[in-house]
């Protein structure tokens, strides 16, 4: 996902980080998942496996970003659109988010 992204959720009152603000960038799944359990309320991936890997994981939700990646322009605005939407207390670890229904 766009790093200018953590920015943005800063600005709007968020305590966020990144792998790359973390220094943390290429380090396994596993290391991911224990660095952050418990020190974040939601892991954002684009990782399916890795957000089903850690179902039973109570802390930290670990949700399946479903949002076409694509430039940051784009794809931040929307992001931020369907993350203020969002009743978080309903998202469950290994959920796609958002959930869409098609028209």
């Amino acid at each position: 996902m766009p790093e200018g992204l953590v920015n943005v959720l800063r600005k709007n009152g968020h305590t966020v980080e990144s792998i790359n603000s973390l220094h943390k960038k290429g380090i396994d799944n596993g290391l991911v998942q224990k660095h952050t359990e418990g020190k974040f309320d939601i892991l954002f991936t684009r990782d399916a496996e890795f957000s089903r890997r850690f179902k039973k994981q109570q802390q930290t939700k670990i949700v399946l970003v479903t949002i076409q990646q694509g430039k940051a322009k784009a794809f931040i605005p929307i992001f931020m659109e369907h993350f203020e939407e969002t009743d978080w207390s309903r998202i469950r670890t290994g959920d796609p988010w958002p959930f869409v229904v098609p028209d």
